[in-house]
C-alpha cells in the first residue's frame, strides 16, 4: 500500500512486529484535542518504538502504532 505525506498504517494495538499484519490508512492529526483549561489529555500509550507518548493522538502524530495502554517498560 501507498499512503500519502499526511497518512500511515496504523497497526492494531500490540502487532506492532508482525510484518504480513493489515493495518489501517488513518490520517496523521495536525493538532491533539486538549483537556479542560488547555492543557493536554493525559492517557499514556506505548508505541511499537517502545517510547511513551501522552495519549494516542500524540503516538499518531508521530506516525507510530500503539504497543499497548500505559507507558512502555
Amino acid at each position: 500500500m501507498t499512503f500519502g505525506p499526511h497518512e500511515f498504517c496504523e497497526k492494531p494495538t500490540g502487532q506492532c512486529f508482525f510484518a504480513d499484519g493489515e493495518g489501517t490508512c488513518v490520517r496523521v492529526p495536525v493538532v491533539c484535542p486538549f483537556a479542560k483549561k488547555g492543557a493536554a489529555i493525559v492517557a499514556p500509550v506505548c508505541g511499537c518504538n517502545n517510547k511513551t507518548y501522552g495519549n494516542d493522538c500524540l503516538s499518531e502524530h508521530a506516525k507510530v502504532s500503539k504497543t499497548r495502554d500505559g507507558k512502555c517498560f
